[in-house]
């Protein structure tokens, strides 16, 4: 017998990854050869954000900058706090400290996760790593990553990656004893829906009372984008994988509902990247709403286009989380999102005139992508308070969840430089940057590495110097999208 720790990255365990933790818990669990241990790094992570946001409303208080707006108010702040929180003096200690066994199976989102990673190589771990930047980079990418971080090429021999997915006929134990990098290409999904052995599920009580709001349980549906051609995206959607195709239906129901009441909620966040409405879809969405379940989907503007796509969306869904990211020509161009300002305001119109305002709409946005100037800068955020404005006359449930662009490594946007560049003047950055500077200015330690997250700045079209929004914007505007 094996024994074996099982955890989430700590870089991104702020985020409640029941996809993963649930389906994994359970394979160890029922595999006799393997003793399994659990760390939760979510609970530390939890109480840490919660005090360092209190502490930014305390120390910002006085500050009506659109920056500190953002950080003492916007509802996608808290990610950027845990990030801190991880890579903050002694964190990753404490978390190797509690770790007992000698291999480490760690889930890990994106290029975050590598610092830890090379923590746990470099304290004498063999370290076993999948999830989704396992599945969007080449094996000699990732290896490569962390020896540009400083790791000694040598303690790669303590190190596997596994590509694909894992469900509880999947063997881990051969796996980890054949310790070489592979890729799991025979699975048998229908098992993961049966999974009742979650680590993170008997501290659910704990997140609740940090967050001080519900759980949304996740699952995936199916995890290719009929678009997949977003450049700030670098997850690959080419490789489809339908996880409810080979369960009876029925059974499938039982089992949501199941497990939702395991994670005591009846809230239920199917997170597809544009969720579609096939007859099949339908009828799991029908018999969820008769047992009284809440459902979330992601879904899309061109999609919100659709007067049959939006009915569906009255008969079965409670929430949306619409991707707009901007209402600029010039940066949906720029990212290849496929519609333009005109296709937003549509969307809008439709929905306004078919759209149950029941259905609650939350709009994801990303700051600090290229534009062409500071008029066009202000054009984009006035438009979204228009956006705002249209939905909430209509008594529509509305909230911006923006988020900071961040410059990872072989991310498409970097390739085009003459409005993106990168930086080593910290008054000239751009993104998640621009905050991380402005955090550590009050005081806040920032340890993330730059390597990691690469710094950038912004040009116009004239090639001249363009300003992070944050010093374009007005406050009043900033609180607008915030709050």
């Amino acid at each position: 017998m094996i024994e074996v720790t099982y955890m989430l990255s700590p870089t991104t365990s702020y985020i409640i990854h029941t996809a993963a933790s649930n389906v994994i818990s359970e394979n160890l669990i029922q595999d006799k050869r393997i003793n399994p241990h659990f760390n939760n790094v979510i609970l530390s992570i939890h109480s840490y954000v919660d005090k360092i946001r209190k502490r930014a409303l305390e120390v910002m208080k006085d500050d009506e900058s659109p920056i500190a707006t953002f950080c003492k108010y916007s509802a996608s702040i808290e990610r950027t706090y845990s990030v801190l929180q991880a890579y903050s003096k002694g964190y990753f200690d404490m978390i190797c400290r509690n770790i007992k066994t000698d291999i480490v199976l760690v889930t890990c989102w994106n290029s975050f996760s590598l610092p830890f990673i090379k923590f746990l190589l470099e304290h004498n771990k063999k370290v076993v790593i999948g999830g989704v930047l396992c599945n969007s980079y080449e094996f000699s990418h990732i290896r490569e990553s962390l020896i540009d971080i400083g790791l000694n090429p040598s303690l790669l021999d303590n190190l596997i990656i596994v590509k694909g997915y894992v469900d509880v006929t999947t063997d881990l134990y051969k796996i980890i004893m054949d310790w070489k990098d592979t890729e799991i290409k025979e699975n048998d999904f229908s098992t993961i829906w049966h999974c009742r052995s979650d680590y993170i599920k008997d501290n659910l009580n704990i997140f609740r009372a940090f967050k001080q709001r519900p759980i949304w349980y996740t699952v995936v549906f199916d995890n290719s984008c009929w678009y997949n051609k977003c450049t700030f995206c670098n997850i690959d959607h080419a490789k489809r994988k339908n996880f409810i195709k080979n369960i009876e239906v029925d059974e499938l129901i039982n089992e949501l509902l199941l497990n939702l009441k395991e994670y005591q909620t009846d809230l239920l966040f199917i997170n597809d990247p544009y969720f579609i409405f096939t007859p099949r879809n339908k009828y799991i969405l029908n018999k969820l709403k008769e047992n009284g379940i809440k459902t979330a989907i992601q879904t899309g503007i061109n999609l919100l286009r659709n007067k049959k796509y939006l009915k569906n969306i009255n008969n079965y869904i409670d929430e949306l989380r619409i991707g707009l990211e901007s209402c600029s020509d010039f940066a949906l161009s720029y990212i290849n999102k496929g519609y333009d300002w005109n296709g937003v305001i549509e969307s809008i119109n439709m929905m306004r005139d078919e759209l149950s305002s029941d259905v609650m709409l939350r709009y994801l946005y990303i700051m600090d992508l290229a534009e062409t100037s500071k008029d066009s800068v202000l054009q984009n955020y006035n438009r979204m308070v228009q956006v705002k404005e249209m939905l909430v006359e209509k008594r529509f449930d509305f909230a911006f969840f923006p988020r900071n662009l961040h410059m990872f490594k072989d991310i498409d946007i970097q390739e085009t430089t003459k409005y993106i560049k990168l930086s080593e003047n910290s008054d000239r950055v751009s993104g998640i940057w621009k905050v991380y500077n402005y955090l550590e200015k009050h005081g806040f330690e920032v340890n993330v590495p730059e390597d990691i997250v690469l710094p950038y700045e912004r040009c116009d079209e004239y090639g001249d110097f363009l300003p992070s929004d944050y010093e374009i914007i007005s406050n009043d505007v900033m609180k607008e999208i915030v709050n």
